[in-house]
């Protein structure tokens, strides 16, 4: 199995989106410091990483390998 970089791979999702971490911390009533800090530690909950996806309008599931 690949090592995913979350930290990269939601930063990356938030840009795409046209959103900034400031824009998406602020919506998530935390400071820019802490999102980061908590991407950068790879300490992020699923819960967080949910309400993050619906912010920049994504949603987050588990789906089946095909």
């Amino acid at each position: 199995m690949e090592d995913i970089d979350i930290k990269n791979e939601i930063k990356a999702v938030i840009y795409e989106s046209g959103n900034t971490i400031n824009q998406v911390a602020e919506a998530l009533g935390l400071s820019t410091t802490n999102l980061s800090n908590m991407l950068a530690r790879r300490s992020i909950r699923y819960s967080l990483a949910k309400k993050i996806a619906d912010v920049i309008g994504y949603e987050l599931k588990f789906r089946k390998k095909s």
